[in-house]
């Protein structure tokens, strides 16, 4: 990923670091099928384009308190692990 990126652009690396740690942990990996974001965090990064073209309705991701989503954080690492 890093050298199809930075392809001319190596010696400008600590520039484009963020966008390339962001994009990886965002990408689903092939084994699990479940992204960086999704296994430490349970949820997943909402990106620009999701900004711009919005979401699908998902009340199933949806939690009423803190305690709500710690335990449904706990059960989606199990499920992961």
């Amino acid at each position: 990923m890093i050298r199809v990126y930075l392809e001319d652009e190596q010696a400008e690396l600590d520039l484009h670091l963020g966008s390339l740690v962001g994009a990886y942990r965002a990408t689903p990996h092939e084994n699990t099928g479940q992204s960086a974001n999704m296994l430490t965090t349970g949820q997943a990064v909402r990106l620009p384009a999701d900004l711009i073209f919005g979401q699908p309705d998902d009340k199933e991701g949806m939690v009423d308190s803190a305690e709500a989503h710690a335990l449904k954080l706990l059960e989606k690492t199990r499920r992961a692990h």
